[in-house]
């Protein structure tokens, strides 16, 4: 084929476009193929990482595994254009329809991705309200397990569930108790199956105690959640609405549950909150 050489300028504007395609215009098709896999793998550690224990290893290693893998592709697409700027043979695949292709098949793949990741695997939410207080603050950004078995939760876990009266909003409680169990609030204290539930995590920011007579916020008769539901409450039990006003939230309505804290910003102080950055929550 015809000669033409390359342009450090057009290799680094196809890189940005796709990984790989910068190479693949210097005729390094291998080597677009091996920075893919590595993606692709990076892909994977980070997902493990996520349901990990070592879950506050996700967000560096997402940082410096992505813009590392970035930037070496942009060198190097560069380097290997500056090595062909005097001449090089066109290849076969040296043709605007192909770079457009992987563009566009690179795009569809990480949609793809990223969809399956979202609706299998893991979510991020963010954190509007206070009621989840002090476990969670305004400002938290959550990573969500949303597989088959975080949809069943158990006693204490922290969940993310479509809210049952408008089931287009999603909500985040702590479950108290599950189908079968008994639940009571006396006088601010939770009992489940007759047992006060030792509750370190919740606060009362409220000193008044309201009679049930009033709202059921502090004193709710017993209760027997039906099977294949779940009674959640807030952490911030003064200021949540909750079970305790509308009831159960039945199993097709539960997303996932909450597996910890990706990222954090304080709007009052116009920061990070680096302390709470790849924490669990427990």
């Amino acid at each position: 084929m015809a000669d033409r050489p390359r342009n450090e300028a057009l290799a680094a504007l196809l890189t940005l476009l796709g990984l790989g395609v910068g190479q693949v215009y210097n005729g390094e098709w291998r080597k677009a193929i091996v920075l893919n896999g590595i993606a692709v793998a990076l892909f994977i550690l980070v997902l493990l990482l996520v349901q990990s224990p070592a879950f506050a290893l996700v967000l560096p290693v997402a940082l410096v595994g992505g813009i590392g893998l970035l930037v070496f592709a942009l060198v190097d697409a560069v380097l290997g254009s500056r090595k062909r700027n005097d001449s090089y043979e066109l290849k076969p695949y040296n043709r605007v329809l192909v770079y457009v292709a992987i563009i566009v098949i690179g795009g569809l793949v990480r949609e793809a991705a990223t969809l399956g990741l979202r609706e299998g695997w893991v979510q991020a939410f963010r954190i509007p309200s206070e009621n989840m207080l002090p476990t969670l603050l305004v400002g938290d950004f959550l990573f969500v397990d949303r597989r088959a078995s975080a949809r069943t939760p158990g006693r204490g876990d922290v969940v993310v569930f479509r809210y049952p009266e408008l089931p287009s909003r999603s909500y985040i409680k702590r479950v108290v108790a599950v189908g079968g169990d008994e639940v009571e609030v006396r006088d601010k204290t939770l009992y489940v199956n007759g047992q006060p539930r030792e509750e370190s995590f919740i606060q009362h920011i409220d000193p008044a105690v309201h009679p049930r007579e009033f709202d059921p916020r502090d004193n709710f008769d017993p209760y027997t959640v039906p099977k294949g539901s779940y009674f959640v409450m807030g952490d911030n039990r003064d200021n949540s609405n909750d079970s305790r006003f509308w009831g159960p939230v039945d199993d097709s309505l539960m997303l996932g549950r909450v597996l910890g804290i990706y990222w954090s910003w304080d709007a009052g102080k116009g920061g990070p909150r680096w302390e709470r950055v790849g924490t669990r929550v427990r």
